[in-house]
């Protein structure tokens, strides 16, 4: 059964989730969901924005990526965020590597004393942790990397480098929900195709076409079909449209708004 649910927490005035999936392993590992509490970005980019490729000055960002380094007790640790692009491209953190990997959707983390993050407006975070190598990847996707096959293609990569299937643990979102997304027709009929009539996924409109979609649900599913026990999946079970008040929420902001992050880090 899919473990549901996150627990907040509050340090140094600065605000940030974890997910009950990932529990056990909080001694070896810190991997979080930013809010856009108690940062120096002005609006409407306030406040504590963690994104570079919207309009903001570097010393803001510096700034407020380093108040989240501190209250999580990663200070000195490396930032490694990536540029992403809507796409299934993975990148391996190092520490020679600048502080964006280039373009890619994913970072694969392996070492200490780096965080590897990846930036969210309403989509979706992807994360995987391997126990037993004590290893880890982030993920982005929005629907064009839900239906590229993000999480799909960070399992395999995982796989790749050694992991066993059997032995990952995995958490899918926040990110905008069903309540909120609403996507047209030509969106709707893309998910139709992956993901058939696969319950919770895709509820059609009855009036002017399209649906709503669950990108939980889906990105859920394909961690299913790609080998992850049920028992080892996590969700986060909001919407951050909802709660734009915590959450930077792109469709609600109109797209006029900053960035929060899934950040890991291996302790």
């Amino acid at each position: 059964m899919t473990q549901d649910g996150m627990q907040p927490h509050r340090h140094e005035g600065i605000n940030w989730y974890t997910w009950n999936i990932f529990e056990p392993w909080k001694d070896r590992l810190s991997v979080v969901l930013t809010t856009r509490s108690e940062g120096v970005s002005p609006f409407p980019k306030n406040s504590l924005n963690l994104g570079r490729r919207i309009e903001d000055s570097e010393a803001n960002i510096r700034e407020n990526r380093q108040r989240i380094s501190s209250a999580l007790g990663l200070d000195g640790y490396s930032w490694i965020a990536a540029n992403q692009v809507h796409g299934t491209g993975i990148r391996r953190a190092t520490a020679l590597m600048s502080e964006s990997p280039g373009a890619c959707d994913a970072i694969f983390l392996n070492s200490t004393e780096l965080i590897a993050a990846i930036l969210l407006a309403d989509c979706l975070p992807l994360i995987l942790y391997d126990p037993v190598r004590h290893e880890g990847m982030v993920c982005h996707a929005g629907w064009r990397g839900t239906i590229s096959g993000m999480a799909q293609a960070a399992v395999g990569r995982m796989v790749d480098v050694g992991s066993r299937r059997e032995d990952l643990i995995a958490a899918v979102g926040p990110g905008i929900g069903p309540c909120c997304y609403e996507v047209g027709e030509e969106v709707a009929e893309i998910f139709r195709k992956k993901f058939g009539a696969d319950d919770g996924i895709i509820t059609d409109r009855t009036d002017a076409g399209g649906a709503v979609i669950d990108l939980e649900a889906a990105n859920l599913a394909v961690f299913r079909q790609s080998g992850i026990p049920s028992e080892h999946l996590g969700r986060g079970g909001f919407c951050t449209a909802c709660r734009s008040a915590e959450f930077f929420s792109h469709r609600k902001e109109r797209g006029l708004t900053g960035r929060h992050a899934a950040m890991m880090a291996l302790v």
